[in-house]
Formats: C-alpha cells, sequence, structure tokens
C-alpha cells in the first residue's frame, strides 16, 4: 500500500512540472534562487530596479535552490520539483515515524490522508518558503521525539530546528513551543535536567547565527536589520496587511481539507498516548496562534499539515471500513493516473497566459526588450515584474497614460488607452494586438 501511496503524491506533486506560468511569489523566488548563480548568495536580488538587496526572508532556502539550479538547470521543471520534494520528503518521513510507533495499519491511514491534503499539495508545485518549513520542522519534532528515549538525537533536533530558523525566522520557534507544551502535558520536566536539549536548543540558535555573522563580516549587516525591522515589527507587530477574522482558517480548513480536518478535531475524543499528544499540540498549536495574526495567509499552515494527518489518522485507521477505504484508493490511483495520461488537463497554461504569448512573438521577432512600460497598471505589476525577471526579459515600470515608448523598450496598454494615444504615435510605433492587451513597440527596436 505504501507504493499506491507515494506513486499517488508523485502523481499529484509533479504533474504540472514542465508546464509554465507560477504564482508571483513562485516567480520571485525562483529568479532569487536563479540569480544566486550570479553571485548573489549571501544577499538575493532580484533585479535593478526591485529588490536589489532582497531582505524580507533569509537567504537559505534561495541558496539551496540556486545549488539546485547549478545541478539540474534553471528551468520551470527543476524549480517545481525543488519545491516539491520537500514535500515528498515530509511523506517519507511521515511513514517512517509512524511506522515505527503504531504499526503499518496506522502508517497507511496517516499516508492516505496526508496524500489527499490539496491545498498542500497545490502550495506545493511552485517554489516556496513553507515546503521546506514544513520538512525542517516535521524532522526536528521526529528526532524530538525519539531524544525522549535517547538522548544523543536531541543534537539531531536541533540541527533541524536550525535549518527552520534558517528557512523562515520566527516560524521556527514553533518547534520550542510545541516541544514545551508536550513536556508538559505528558509530565517529562525532568527532561530539561539534561544538558543535551539546551544543546540542542543553543545549537540550532547557532546555526540561524551564521547569516547574520557572514553577514556583520561581509559588511552588509544592515540586511540583517531590515530583516528583523521587517519581520517582527512590520509583520508581526504592526501586522502588514489587512486583517482576517479569527476564524479564518477554521473556515478555510473546512472548505478546503474538510473530512480530514474534522476527523482531526475529533481525535481528541480518542484514545491518548504520547504520540497523539505531540501530534495534536502540534496541529493545535499552529491553528490557534495563527488564528490569531493580524495577516493570514493559507500557506502558513503549511506545517501544521503532517500534525493534521497524524490525529485525522488516529481516527482513520480504527474505522471498520478502512480496508474498502485502501481499496478505494487504489481504485482511484488507477483512476487519476488513467485521467492525466489521455486527457491533456495539466499541460495547459493558465497563469500569465498573455505573457507567454508576448514572449513567443518577441522571440520570433528577436526582441528583448530591456523595460516594460506597464501603462496604468493594465497588467498585475508584481507577476509581470516577478515574470520578467525570471525571464531576464528586462525591467518593468508602472507608468501613466502620457508614456513613451523607446528603442529597446515595450508598452503594454488596454484598448482604451490606445484608442486615446494612437493618434500621438503615428507610424513611429508597431503594435501587437492579444485578447486582453495591446503591445507596443518603437518600430526601431532592433
Amino acid at each position: 500500500m505504501y507504493r499506491w501511496i507515494i506513486f499517488l503524491f508523485i502523481v499529484l506533486l509533479f504533474q504540472q512540472a514542465w508546464v509554465p506560468g507560477f504564482f508571483h511569489d513562485g516567480y520571485l523566488y525562483a529568479a532569487l534562487g536563479k540569480n544566486a548563480l550570479d553571485g548573489f548568495w549571501l544577499v538575493p536580488k532580484l533585479n535593478d530596479l526591485v529588490y536589489t538587496e532582497y531582505f524580507h526572508h533569509t537567504p537559505f532556502v534561495f541558496i539551496l535552490e540556486g545549488l539546485f539550479f547549478k545541478l539540474f538547470g534553471v528551468s520551470f521543471v527543476s524549480a517545481r520539483i525543488f519545491a516539491g520534494l520537500f514535500t515528498l520528503g515530509s511523506l517519507f518521513v511521515l511513514l517512517k515515524w509512524c511506522r515505527e510507533l503504531k504499526g503499518d495499519r496506522f502508517a497507511i491511514a496517516v499516508g492516505i490522508v496526508f496524500s489527499l491534503i490539496l491545498p498542500m499539495i497545490k502550495k506545493s508545485r511552485f517554489p516556496n518558503l513553507d515546503t521546506p518549513l514544513m520538512f525542517f520542522t516535521l524532522t526536528s519534532l521526529y528526532y524530538y521525539f525519539r531524544a525522549l528515549g535517547d538522548k544523543r538525537y536531541w543534537i539531531l533536533s536541533g540541527l533541524f530546528f536550525g535549518l527552520s530558523l534558517l528557512t523562515k525566522g520566527p516560524m521556527g520557534f514553533f518547534i520550542p513551543i510545541i516541544m514545551s507544551v508536550h513536556i508538559l502535558v505528558t509530565k517529562r520536566i525532568r527532561v530539561l535536567g539534561s544538558l543535551y536539549p539546551w544543546a540542542g536548543l543553543i545549537l540550532g540558535l547557532v546555526i540561524f547565527g551564521i547569516w547574520p555573522l557572514s553577514l556583520y563580516i561581509s559588511d552588509k549587516f544592515i540586511i540583517f536589520k531590515n530583516w528583523f525591522d521587517f519581520t517582527f515589527v512590520h509583520t508581526i507587530s504592526d501586522g502588514r496587511g489587512q486583517a482576517s477574522p479569527v476564524w479564518t482558517y477554521v473556515v478555510f480548513l473546512l472548505q478546503g481539507v474538510n473530512v480530514w480536518f474534522l476527523m482531526a478535531l475529533y481525535s481528541i475524543r480518542k484514545k491518548k498516548d504520547d504520540f497523539y499528544w505531540l501530534a495534536f499540540i502540534g496541529f493545535m498549536s499552529y491553528l490557534v496562534l495563527l488564528s490569531f495574526s493580524k495577516f493570514k495567509y493559507s500557506h502558513y499552515l503549511m506545517p501544521m499539515y503532517p500534525f493534521l494527518a497524524i490525529c485525522a489518522g488516529y481516527v482513520l485507521s480504527e474505522l471498520k471500513i478502512f480496508e474498502k477505504v485502501q481499496s478505494f484508493y487504489r481504485g482511484a490511483v488507477v483512476l487519476v493516473t488513467l485521467i492525466l495520461l489521455i486527457f491533456p488537463v495539466t499541460t495547459e497554461i493558465r497563469r500569465d497566459k498573455e505573457l507567454y504569448q508576448i514572449k513567443e512573438v518577441l522571440e520570433l521577432k528577436g526582441i528583448k526588450p530591456k523595460m516594460w512600460k506597464n501603462v496604468d497598471m493594465v497588467y498585475p505589476y508584481w507577476s509581470l515584474n516577478n515574470w520578467a525577471s525570471f525571464h531576464d526579459m528586462g525591467l518593468v515600470k508602472n507608468v501613466g497614460s502620457d508614456f513613451i515608448v523607446e528603442n529597446d523598450e515595450i508598452a503594454l496598454v488596454s484598448n482604451e488607452v490606445w484608442e486615446k494615444r494612437k493618434s500621438d504615435f503615428l507610424d513611429s510605433v508597431e503594435i501587437i494586438k492579444f485578447k486582453n492587451l495591446i503591445v507596443i513597440l518603437d518600430k526601431e527596436n532592433p
């Protein structure tokens, strides 16, 4: 049954790997990883206008991505595989952990749940920071649980705690929070009397400290100060973005994860052991604490999903119809695979379709613009800017309807703006019409 779970998971994760188009943050993170190959390892760079020194996140994942690109080339395929491998790795850790502690039936139940958490799979299909965070968090807590029986594992737990901090800063501190609550609930306070847990904690902090120390040595410590201000003041304290109701995540999970979420909640009625308490505390820590944050994005929940799957697995594995569930799952694997092979449902470009049409035309004409003028924000700025940076297609600037087009520049305009301005250009420009956009080129553009 394990092979069925792993096979379906791989199909769902990577069945769009070759299709162009990311969410705009996907372009951003892919471009930062790509640009690391040009020497921007410690201080990431997007382009010469925007994020010339990127400090919103630590550079660790972009460094890993850059190394992955160095080995396998820069492409949509390699970028999607890089992100998906962390989610696949999380599945392997889950299956190993659950099988070691509670046997095949339970591990299979958890694997079925985890492989069918669709919001998680969707977020795993483009470059992001949350799939690495999920993997490092899960692995740190896996070694923590083993350390309760063999204190040598505290060091490995601390190692992955440090990698979590390097991945997404304060989100890594969920690890010691979950550990502390679990120690209290299971009455293991004497564990803290050993030096090993503290050595693991210190190791994690030291690993994170490599980044600011490297910046200090490179005379770039201002990047760390900017990151600290952006993360702890602008994001956590001030709550950047629009406030969301406290029940936002509950509604999202009911709509997107539905039955698994309900099973995870219902699991509190089941017989509890130390492993269950760790999973339930992990599940509820993310759900409760993040629900009270002002700024909410669904991908913030990514590290929670393995623990949700474990809690739901306690319920699913005890169902009398569990064998029928496995049979249905195997049938679904065959059906999904046949659908994806027979019908081209995953080959069509769905994101930024117009941009890829424009790119194709420009390549046929041998034109590589140095500047895109986005007139009256006719196209979403961050999508256009990050897309152009990933494809080395020039810089992007938002301009008003009084724009001009010069050599090595192109302008994107709406039909309405073009009708108002076309008499100003006479025969000095060439236009290319698309469904919702008009591209304006200088006729002298080589």
